[in-house]
């Protein structure tokens, strides 16, 4: 045992600081070295088979077994190392020439394993995903920061991490919450994640159908104004008549594009219900107070007429979507919206 674990460490040390020296070229170097370990470990595992045979060989097992070991573990290390150093190439922040290259990966490394460390991802999976937040164009410092949050959304989504960097990154630009401050990205991550989260278990839906809906809908309900509670308690209620995912994002993005700039006809059909949706300097109202307009305006009306006044404001194809956000009710869009 002794003999084994001094190995191990050596065998490490050994290929560590190579390694280290040649930066970006560990990736030709990985690629032999994996070739080289795949036949040690079939060569090891052969050998510690053909070893318990025999009983009075069982210390040779051990040390057949701690070979085993001793190749997978070397090749998830190249594995990890190759990782690093992609997402190392990838940062525009790291310049392989610069003074500070070697600490800057040391930070990297560092946060891919500690990462790693508390999750159910593989430090060569949590360095897959600062290579995919380099190339969404975070810096390094920003993709330390978001890492730990981003593993918490990849278990919460039940998907892999490099989805959670994409759900991540698109759900933060789409509501405007990227920052260059690292602890202000971090914390507007986890809120995201929070929102996310939340949503989909009101919803009884999956988090992938909340970030599809965000995907078609987000970036319209944001332009005008609206906040991302007020969108996911509107997808909460929406989900309760069965529209979720992109269809729900598209019939948002369709209902804000209806109220703040309706054709003739709606805006008619608007004027005659009573029905403001701007502010006196042309700013869209908050979705909640124009839906409580809708409830007093459509209260005695016959329910031909009111497909009618809806058809004209929001379309045929948004009606079922529209009439879902009005017979939920401003209240119950205020409780969700607070829930969240």
């Amino acid at each position: 045992s002794k003999y084994a674990i001094e190995t191990v460490f050596k065998v490490i040390d050994n290929i560590t600081a190579p390694l280290d020296k040649i930066g970006i070229k560990g990736k030709a170097v990985g690629r032999t070295l994996k070739n080289e370990f795949t036949k040690t470990e079939q060569q090891l595992a052969n050998v510690g088979k053909s070893l318990k045979t025999f009983g009075k060989y069982a210390i040779g097992a051990g040390i057949g077994a701690i070979g085993v070991g001793l190749g997978v573990a070397t090749k998830q290390f190249i594995d990890f190392d190759s990782s690093l150093h992609a997402a190392s190439a990838a940062f525009s922040d790291m310049n392989p020439k610069a003074a500070d290259f070697g600490d800057k990966l040391d930070f990297l490394g560092k946060a891919a394993r500690d990462v790693a460390a508390v999750t159910e991802f593989n430090a060569q999976q949590t360095a897959s995903a600062l290579s995919t937040l380099a190339r969404a164009g975070i810096d390094s410092t920003n993709a330390i920061a978001l890492l730990p949050n981003i593993a918490d959304l990849a278990t919460s989504a039940m998907v892999d991490i490099d989805s959670a960097v994409n759900m991540a990154t698109g759900t933060l630009s789409i509501f405007g919450k990227l920052s260059d401050d690292p602890k202000i990205l971090a914390n507007n991550m986890k809120y995201i994640s929070d929102v996310l989260a939340k949503t989909a278990d009101m919803a009884n839906h999956s988090i992938e159908d909340v970030v599809a809906a965000t995907t078609e809908g987000g970036d319209m309900f944001k332009k005008v104004n609206q906040s991302i509670e007020n969108f996911n308690a509107s997808l909460v209620a929406l989900a309760k008549n069965n529209i979720t995912g992109s269809k729900a994002g598209v019939a948002m993005r369709n209902i804000m594009l209806r109220l703040s700039a309706p054709a003739a006809s709606g805006e008619a059909a608007l004027k005659k219900l009573g029905i403001r949706t701007k502010d006196s300097a042309g700013n869209l109202l908050n979705i909640v107070d124009i839906i409580k307009q809708f409830e007093t305006s459509l209260k005695g009306v016959g329910t031909a007429d009111a497909a009618e006044y809806l058809d004209a404001i929001f379309g045929k194809q948004n009606i079922a979507a529209a009439q879902t956000l009005i017979s939920a009710g401003s209240d119950k869009l205020l409780e969700y919206t607070s829930v969240i």
